[in-house]
């Protein structure tokens, strides 16, 4: 089961995410990225407490890194990615770099 976090003040919050960020958890995930993009402008992802992921949490942290983008807006994992996901993103042919850790393709 894939639960979530979302706290913050002002135009600042993080969402930490934790469990098997999944398919099937999928509507749980897509719902936590959406009250969260509603409501900060800079958004803090916490994934230290993700126990499995596969590319449907990677293409969910994808689609709102790029929507934050649009409107000048941020997304960083400060506190790091855990190996579940960084290995995940290596297969899936994704990186993680050191601005911000976000994710992107490679070129």
């Amino acid at each position: 089961m894939a639960s979530y976090e979302l706290h913050g003040t002002g135009t600042s919050g993080t969402l930490a995410f934790a469990g098997q960020c999944t398919i099937e958890h999928a509507g749980v995930m897509k719902k936590a990225l959406a009250e969260a993009l509603e409501r900060y402008e800079e958004l803090d992802l916490d994934m230290t407490a993700v126990e499995s992921a596969d590319l449907t949490f990677l293409q969910l942290i994808v689609a709102a890194q790029a929507e934050m983008a649009k409107g000048g807006r941020s997304l960083s994992a400060s506190r790091g990615t855990p190996p579940v996901v960084a290995d995940l993103a290596d297969e899936a042919g994704m990186s993680l770099g050191s601005y911000e850790q976000c994710f992107w393709k490679k070129g």
